[in-house]
């Protein structure tokens, strides 16, 4: 199998030596997952009680909000999320700032299986038109994929969530092949190329729930399915000047590495004779 592994967003403090544009991320994550795990711990235990005795249920009367979470827990984690936002937002500005080329075209899909059994292979089946794309080794693949004529992608995995990055032209798939690639998935995407096309999309289940459409002049953004569903991204992008055009560029990367768990780091373009998937039956 051809893919390039993510490097674990959990990994001991001692891994991330060296490694400063991970290290706030991770204590992120160490807090949330020790605030929210800590909640639910509680909720769980509280749920397995099937006949609380009278006394708990006077004590619970007497303690108003003794049977929710802490407010202080969730006010932080709050906090958290927009200091995290705002760092993963960095993150993505000196990703483009480096890989520049990436704001002229490029399309990033972040699937989640539902069902343990749906593999990679399927996925890029489902990314071809029902067949088995072409595996290729790249000596050089950002500058071999531009004299490609078909999509070519890195792809990534993280814990059971695979991204697909076509890094050359903005080739976003049909709306046929994202209900067909969301079947017992969950599927984010964002896309653009040089003559427009800024979209993030969600899709789940066979159905496209949500699109953001030219989300790049806040002016003219046309929103299509349940709104709520990219309330984040577009309170990311009010919180950006108009004309920061790099900003919501990587917002749209932040909002879906904050959905999804799966990010991309800027050494993962900087490769060499590197696995890429280039599809040849997009348009099936």
């Amino acid at each position: 199998m051809l893919l390039q592994e993510a490097p674990d967003l959990q990994e001991a403090p001692d891994q991330l030596q060296g490694r400063p544009e991970l290290c706030f991320r991770h204590l992120i994550h160490q807090v949330v997952k020790l605030l929210t795990h800590g909640t639910h711990a509680f909720e769980c235990g509280r749920a397995a009680l099937d006949t609380p005795c009278p006394q708990e249920e006077a004590s619970a009367r007497r303690r108003p909000g003794s049977m929710n979470p802490p407010i202080w827990s969730r006010a932080f984690i709050m906090l958290l999320d927009l200091r995290h936002n705002d760092h993963v937002i960095d993150h993505y500005r000196g990703l483009f700032g480096w890989h520049q080329w990436l704001e002229d075209g490029l399309c990033w899909i972040i699937v989640q299986p539902r069902n343990e059994e749906i593999t990679v292979d399927d996925l890029l089946r489902r990314l071809n038109g029902g067949r088995d794309p072409e595996h290729r080794i790249m000596e050089y693949p950002t500058e071999e994929a531009i004299d490609e004529l078909q999509p070519v992608f890195f792809v990534f995995e993280d814990a059971g969530t695979w991204g697909f990055l076509e890094f050359t032209y903005g080739m976003a798939p049909h709306d046929h092949t994202l209900i067909e690639l969301s079947k017992e998935s969950r599927v984010w995407m964002t896309t653009w190329h040089f003559k427009g096309g800024h979209t993030v999309l969600y899709a789940a289940d066979g159905r496209i729930r949500a699109r953001m459409r030219d989300f790049i002049f806040t002016e003219h953004i046309i929103e299509e399915g349940d709104r709520s569903i990219l309330a984040g991204f577009r309170a990311m992008l009010d919180g950006l000047d108009p004309q920061d055009y790099r900003g919501k560029y990587s917002a749209a990367f932040a909002f879906m590495e904050a959905a999804t768990g799966m990010g991309v780091e800027s050494e993962w373009l900087d490769v060499e004779d590197a696995p890429v998937v280039i599809l040849d039956n997009p348009d099936a």
